[in-house]
């Protein structure tokens, strides 16, 4: 169902992907009867049955603008469109952030009574 193709840099930028979600686990539609070639006759016609599937359609610009806000390609199989227009702070402002500190030899590296979390 999903073939990888050459994008040129001068493709048409109106061009629309589609991004497909199942709303029932793929193992209840295997076991129905012609359940996948159902499943896949849905969606080469693009549209569902009794919302058994999510269609979005988006253009590359809103992909590159899905992407230019800091989420990833996956962020596209949903509307988080919504979330442009909240402040954006970094976490860095708000909190102090260690990676891969060691504080002791305890085996669970407890925070002290002082930690301020």
């Amino acid at each position: 169902m999903i073939e990888k193709r050459e994008v040129a840099e001068t493709s048409d930028q109106d061009e629309a992907t589609k991004f497909i979600v199942l709303n029932q686990p793929l193992e209840e539609i295997a076991d129905s009867p012609n359940g996948i070639a159902d499943m896949c006759t849905q969606i080469e016609i693009g549209q569902g049955i009794e919302d058994n599937l999510t269609f979005r359609s988006l253009l590359r610009t809103e992909i590159a603008s899905v992407q230019a806000h800091g989420l990833s390609r996956s962020a596209c199989f949903v509307d988080c469109a919504w979330t442009w227009e909240l402040p954006s702070v970094q976490l860095k402002n708000l909190c102090r952030i260690g990676r891969g500190e060691r504080r002791g030899w305890d085996k669970m590296f407890y925070p002290t009574g002082n930690h301020g979390i």
